[in-house]
């Protein structure tokens, strides 16, 4: 019994130490995704420099992450590092039929914001 009695207040001790651990670990991955959140919006490409999402779904990410604003193609290219401006402008323009919204001359958004109007051509 006094053995069985041991052998439970070892595994006692090792759960409290690895529930310690894991809190730690979990407050670890809660900093990290806090910080790459608030990184200045930036969508980032892979080491290599090669996009890990396509250009337009790179876009379409961008504009849901920043549901509630609109943007012009400037704006856009310039947060989506390394991206051509001739090829955003396309690309919004593609994207404008059915992915995002057009709020205007030269402004987009998420389909996720901003109530649904008309918007003059």
């Amino acid at each position: 019994m006094a053995a069985n009695t041991e052998a439970v207040i070892e595994a006692a001790g090792r759960i409290i130490n690895l529930r310690a651990e894991l809190a730690t670990a979990q407050a670890d991955l809660e900093r990290l995704i806090s910080a790459e959140q608030s990184n200045s919006g930036q969508i980032k490409t892979s080491a290599d420099g090669s996009d890990d999402l396509s250009l337009n779904r790179r876009i379409v990410v961008y504009l849901d992450e920043n549901a509630g604003r609109d943007f012009d193609a400037e704006e856009i290219a310039t947060a989506l590092v390394a991206a051509n401006l001739t090829t955003v402008r396309s690309s919004l323009a593609r994207l404008a039929e059915d992915k995002i919204r057009r709020t205007g001359r030269g402004r987009y958004a998420s389909l996720n914001s901003f109530p649904l109007m008309e918007v003059a051509s």
